[in-house]
């Protein structure tokens, strides 16, 4: 019967109808707490005080499942405690369930490993299923596969009929090899390459390890190395190998000494031992053509501080094929190009039996003003302008010749020498020469050789001065006056002996005169070099002796008729 609350008040009636019911309802419910029949339904909060004891299976919002001790539809929480229970493994061993079987539910079953196509080891496996939600819009179903060969986990879409490729699950401790679809990222998330490592300097360093700072990955082996497998048919693979100090890029099969770093900076090409800081061996280096700072070989700038100081060696086409090999320093007049040979130097033979042999001619200064060093005279023509040559003739003139160039007056080739001349031997003059000269730069005072054995001053072409004979034809000269008092000057002079001060010009006694009293009686004697140095010209004495002579003949005549008259007038007395 139902049982329904009536209030009572003290000193109300209470009939036995009514007490009867309630001792029948009390005598039930202590029967019914001790085995109910499942007959009753309860609504509304329930409150169990003490401990709760169910001997068979119990359904929460469902009827009980025979299989499973709580069968629960709808959502369980615990506010406080725990839930102290083993969770059903469903042995579903031979069913490989597609995503539309899971509907908000977590799952775990006992599967063969074949079955779900599981990667790994065994012939079972325990497999957890997460089904969140109950179609696409929240997103995929994912399962836990974990056999003897690790974990693996895939996903799949609540309404497809089968699921995504199963994927190994790294974990410490494993031992076996797992494959990775897409991109890894440590230290950062997204990564857009296949592996990606976001870490700070020096954040870590491996124990054991030699650096000073740590990096981002670390190699710990007796020799590290990793290898790079190219996958295109045909290509070569690589690997860097670190071993004895030395770091190799070394090429497949094993070609250790394409490149080596050693333990103190040198770098080795075609040797595992170099012995400079870059040492090639087996090929050549082969630097980019060009005729500016990025090409060639270029040595650092300012070396000693300051500025604009370089050098370099450099190869380039100034025109078409026309190369050119240019080595060069800058900037300073101090800067020096130099070549330290132990032995020669060869230009055109590499067998050089001097400190420098050329062979072949040698051009010196520009291209359009050159000094050519030739083996036998290019015979360049006399309107040749800018043009000079040294030739050791051995063929047609056999000497040893120096040309000159017409660049002065654009007339005549010349060579001059601006410092004394020593010559030790004799001077002969060309015998294609008729009269060999020599001239002052001006062209106009030359001395001449002449066939008749004479050296010949000549001014402006005319002959002035002789060794054998002086020019004086009357017909030359004009303004003609006899030389007065030359007697008188004469006698003014004095005749002297004496020593040059400066050795060089004579360390014995000499005999002449004195420049600065000739100078007073016969200034047209007189010539001056530089710092005031006076010269006489002796030559010149004797038309002056001629005519004081010719003076003191007169006056012994003079003298002589004197003494013959007087002789008469005493005769006559």
């Amino acid at each position: 019967m139902t049982f329904s609350y009536e209030k009572r008040s003290p000193g109300d009636v209470l009939s036995s109808q009514d007490w009867n019911a309630a001792m029948q309802e009390i005598v039930r419910m202590e029967t019914a707490k001790v085995n109910r029949n499942g007959a009753d339904t309860l609504k509304g909060p329930l409150t169990i005080a003490e401990a709760l004891t169910v001997s068979g299976n119990m359904g929460l919002g469902k009827p009980a499942s025979s299989d499973v001790r709580l069968d629960i539809k709808g959502d369980l929480r615990v506010t406080e405690g725990s839930i102290n229970a083993n969770l059903l493994v469903r042995d579903t061993r031979d069913v490989n369930d597609s995503p539309t079987a899971f509907d908000r539910v977590v799952s775990f079953d006992f599967k063969k490993r074949d079955v779900v196509g599981a990667p790994g080891e065994g012939n079972f496996s325990g497999m957890l299923t997460l089904a969140p939600w109950t179609d696409n819009s929240g997103d995929a179903h994912h399962q836990l596969n974990f056999n003897e060969g690790g974990i693996f986990w895939r996903q799949g879409q609540p309404d497809a009929t089968s699921w995504d490729q199963w994927r190994r699950i790294p974990h410490e401790g494993m031992t076996s090899s797992f494959t990775l679809q897409g991109n890894l990222g440590v230290g950062l998330t997204n990564p857009g390459q296949a592996l990606v490592i976001n870490s700070a300097f020096n954040s870590g360093r491996q124990a054991g390890s030699g650096m000073t700072y740590g990096g981002a990955i670390a190699i710990s082996s007796n020799a590290p190395q990793i290898d790079f497998i190219d996958t295109d048919a045909g290509q070569g693979d690589w690997a860097i190998h670190v071993n004895s100090s030395k770091l190799y890029f070394v090429r497949e099969p094993w070609n250790y000494q394409d490149l080596v770093l050693d333990g103190v900076g040198r770098v080795g090409i075609g040797t595992d031992t170099p012995q400079a800081k870059l040492q090639v061996v087996g090929g050549a280096i082969m630097p980019s053509v060009g005729n500016s700072a990025t090409a060639g070989i270029f040595f650092p700038t300012d070396p000693g501080g300051g500025g604009g100081d370089a050098a370099w060696l450099r190869y380039y086409m100034r025109s078409g094929e026309s190369g050119t090999l240019e080595l060069g320093i800058s900037n300073d007049g101090d800067d020096h190009l130099a070549l330290m040979a132990s032995g020669g130097v060869g230009i055109g033979t590499n067998t050089p039996s001097d400190t420098l042999e050329v062979r072949g001619n040698v051009r010196m200064l520009t291209h359009s003003n050159p000094l050519r060093f030739t083996s036998g005279w290019s015979s360049f023509t006399d309107t040749s302008v800018n043009a000079a040559e040294i030739s050791n003739d051995t063929s047609a003139y056999k000497k040893l010749m120096i040309v000159g160039n017409r660049s002065a007056d654009n007339s005549t080739r010349r060579v001059g020498i601006w410092d004394r001349l020593d010559v030790h031997g004799l001077i002969v003059a060309d015998s294609g020469i008729t009269t060999p000269q020599i001239r002052q730069p001006n062209g106009r005072f030359y001395l001449a050789l002449q066939d008749d054995r004479n050296f010949v001053m000549y001014d402006g072409g005319r002959a002035v001065w002789a060794t054998g004979t002086n020019t004086s034809d009357i017909a030359l000269k004009e303004k003609i006056t006899t030389i007065p008092n030359a007697l008188e000057k004469l006698l003014s002079l004095r005749g002297v002996f004496f020593f040059w001060k400066d050795g060089a010009l004579g360390d014995e006694r000499e005999i002449g005169v004195i420049a600065q009293e000739v100078e007073q009686a016969f200034p047209e004697l007189m010539q001056t070099l530089g710092k005031n140095q006076k010269l006489v010209q002796y030559d010149k004495f004797a038309p002056i002796l001629i005519e004081a002579i010719r003076e003191q003949q007169q006056l012994i005549q003079n003298l002589q008729m004197e003494v013959a008259s007087l002789k008469k007038q005493l005769k006559d007395q």
